[in-house]
């Protein structure tokens, strides 16, 4: 008898103690890494969370949050600790199990995070003034998340991967959030959407400006054709766009492998501006990296842009010269003299691409005993009629730069600029 109510005893105690223990919610306990199945979402798409973290099988709550730290949605998954089957995880991928599935909610278009730690972008089909382009397939590239990437400083016996998985875990940047808060701060009137440049293979953005404000030097040749074909004015503040050619596809990016067979050498991935592939970065965007201002380290501090037209852009610039802090290039326009005369060779040559191109500031630079020219371009697209301005640098949107109010002024007016002119279609012409 007193075994009988002993052993009821801790079957009592037992069930007290799981019905508690049901009731934690472990959701404050932080995930280590993760990804998701995809990149960006519409609202009512199917998205699947892959986490691991320092929990075994425990159900819990998964918190989504907005920039501003604010938790916006929540979704239920099982917290367990993974373990990636493949030890080349920067080629294979993590390959976890499926921590949670929901449906995508109905939030504004947007860069959220899952526990502050996994990004996912929440894309809308409506359309809006602006449309920013998050740099997905350069942070892949630069990421060593299982060891490797496509750049030797960071990757394991300093040798590049030839192929990279986006099933790892992708590091945030405080980029974004600066970028967001700058329009949301100087221009609040502007409505505006987020997708990932990977998006911008197979959709095109339902939008007036598209803003390239990040680093794109990796795209792969589709991207670059719907690059080209862009029906809405674009802004470029990058001076790492559209150099190498990649490819796509199973959920990997595969970058210098030129051993790829049964297919043409322009399909291979290889840079853009290469004779095999003869699609240099300068027949989209008018400029090129390797044809502009380089400067090394010592000299990259207090540099200037020389205002060459009266444009709607400049019209808040005290003086003749756009002076920033600190820069280390701007992209140019690859010209054959050593004048500015020489801009008619170029625009000749490529006159097939633009219906109009103007070089509005620039700087002579010698780098390598190279004479080379960076600047800012205003142009227009032959067959879409999209209107480009190209600032072709980083240092427009360098908080340290944007402290300058000349600086900050050109950025803004650019913004105000080419949200304000029309599009004009082909059919218009």
């Amino acid at each position: 008898m007193f075994k009988e109510l002993k052993w009821i005893k801790f079957v009592l105690v037992a069930i007290v103690v799981a019905i508690v223990f049901s009731k934690i919610d472990f959701g404050n306990v932080p995930i280590k890494h993760g990804y998701c199945n995809n990149i960006s979402f519409y609202p009512g798409d199917s998205l699947v969370l892959f986490a691991d973290e320092n929990l075994k099988e425990i159900k819990k709550s998964y918190r989504l949050f907005n920039l501003k730290g604010e938790v916006v949605f929540e979704a239920k998954g099982i917290g367990r600790i993974q373990q990636a089957p493949s030890p080349q995880v920067y080629s294979e991928g993590l390959n976890y199990l499926p921590t949670l599935s929901c449906k995508v909610p109905d939030l504004p278009s947007g860069i959220y995070h899952w526990e502050k730690k996994v990004p996912v972008i929440i894309k809308s089909k409506d359309r809006a003034d602006v449309t920013l382009v998050y740099p997905f397939l350069y942070r892949q590239a630069e990421s060593n998340f299982g060891g490797k990437s496509f750049f030797g400083y960071n990757s394991s016996d300093g040798i590049p991967a030839n192929e990279l998985s986006f099933n790892r875990y992708l590091e945030s940047s405080s980029k974004d959030n600066y970028i967001i808060n700058f329009l949301n701060q100087n221009s609040p009137e502007l409505t505006v959407n987020v997708i990932a440049d990977i998006d911008l293979i197979n959709e095109q953005p339902n939008t007036q400006l598209l803003w390239f404000y990040g680093n794109y030097t990796f795209v792969s040749r589709a991207l670059k054709r719907n690059i080209d074909a862009l029906k809405c004015n674009v802004l470029v503040t990058s001076n790492g766009f559209l150099n190498n050619q990649i490819s796509v596809s199973d959920n990997k990016m595969y970058f210098k492998n030129d051993t790829l067979e049964n297919i043409a050498d322009t399909l291979k991935t290889i840079p853009f501006r290469s004779n095999q592939v003869n699609y240099p970065e300068y027949v989209t965007s008018g400029v090129s990296y390797i044809d502009g201002i380089e400067t090394d380290r010592v000299e990259a501090n207090n540099k200037e842009l020389k205002l060459l037209i009266d444009h709607p852009i400049f019209k808040d610039v005290e003086g003749v010269d756009l002076k920033f802090t600190h820069v280390n290039h701007w992209n140019g326009p690859p010209i054959f003299t050593d004048s500015l005369e020489g801009l008619t060779t170029i625009t000749d040559s490529i006159a097939y691409f633009f219906d109009e191109y103007r070089l509005l500031a620039y700087n002579w630079n010698d780098f390598s005993g190279k004479k080379t020219l960076g600047g800012i371009v205003n142009l227009k697209k032959k067959n879409t009629l999209s209107e480009w301005i190209v600032l072709g640098s980083y240092a427009f949107v360098g908080e340290e730069n944007l402290k300058n109010p000349d600086v900050k002024s050109v950025l803004v007016n650019s913004i105000k600029y080419l949200t304000a002119q029309p599009i004009a279609s082909e059919t218009s012409r």
